[in-house]
């Protein structure tokens, strides 16, 4: 699909300012999906006159040839859900839009989420220590101890790192603008303190308010492309795809592991279903779930 689809000259501003109100409100990921949501809409329409009669089915028709084009559902759907938040926005403002109806979704077939082979985690850890040079090296090292999503990872701030008793918990303000305290995975507590006490503690950068901040420009928190690129650059070499949501997921399975409730790994991930939790981040191998019905008797 194309991004080079004109909008309405009266919108092209417009969604700039949408995008920018969506992100004070949704992660800036979000919003900026949202905006991308919008400009494949209008390139895919762009062999087409626009018009505010449409056809009702015209965001039906997008959303098929998003999916026959080889695009993941979910992607399709927040892209689909861009484009009626903005024309709804829009409509907010007093401007006339064209109405669409409902989507009719073809069903999926839910695949459960795979657990990251232990051995490719050793390799990640390996690869970062011995290839990513500060501040990804940490950032990437912490991403399996701590769950977040990489927006909330790059914009964390050096005052959001608060002991607890004998732990550490990230202060994190995730989607929807709510606030929660994640814990750092223990083994990972002195790492993060020889990164604070060495790297972090340098002049210069000393006076960034950011845990992360970009490289020669401490006054920016890290770029999430930039970061996002180290880690394509480590699938790469592995041969295995790893992505911030792989580690969100590994992270999220070690607390399954270790006994943590259900409801808990929900509130820590900033999730508001526990439901969402286990049918997409709790990853099990079948050794899994033998160990854990070994001891189980009729």
């Amino acid at each position: 699909m194309d991004e080079r689809g004109d909008l309405p000259p009266a919108w092209a501003g417009a969604l700039l300012r949408f995008r920018d109100q969506t992100a004070t409100t949704r992660s800036r990921n979000t919003a900026e999906t949202y905006e991308r949501g919008v400009r494949l809409f209008f390139g895919w329409l762009a062999p087409r006159p626009f018009s505010l009669a449409l056809p009702r089915d015209t965001l039906q028709a997008f959303a098929v040839a998003g999916l026959r084009r080889g695009m993941a559902g979910a992607t399709m759907r927040a892209y689909v859900a861009g484009v009626r938040k903005f024309l709804g926005w829009l409509e907010a403002q007093g401007s006339r839009v064209p109405v669409f109806g409902p989507i009719d979704w073809p069903r999926e077939q839910q695949i459960p989420p795979q657990a990251l082979p232990p051995n490719v985690l050793e390799l990640y850890l390996a690869w970062v220590r011995a290839n990513a040079t500060e501040p990804y090296r940490t950032a990437m090292l912490l991403l399996p101890h701590c769950g977040l999503r990489i927006t909330e990872l790059v914009t964390l701030r050096l005052d959001a790192v608060r002991p607890v008793g004998k732990g550490l918990v990230l202060v994190v303000k995730g989607k929807g603008g709510k606030w929660r305290q994640v814990p750092v995975l223990p083994s990972f507590i002195p790492t993060l303190g020889e990164y604070l006490r060495g790297w972090r503690s340098v002049q210069s950068r000393a006076r960034s308010p950011w845990l992360f901040p970009a490289r020669g420009k401490v006054a920016t928190a890290m770029d999430r492309r930039s970061l996002t690129g180290k880690l394509t650059a480590c699938s790469r070499a592995l041969g295995h795809p790893l992505t911030a949501h792989t580690m969100r997921r590994q992270y999220a399975t070690a607390l399954h592991k270790g006994g943590v409730p259900l409801a808990t790994i929900s509130r820590v991930l900033g999730h508001a279903e526990p439901k969402t939790t286990s049918n997409h981040y709790l990853a099990m191998t079948d050794d899994d779930l033998v160990d854990a019905t070994r001891k189980v008797r009729l």
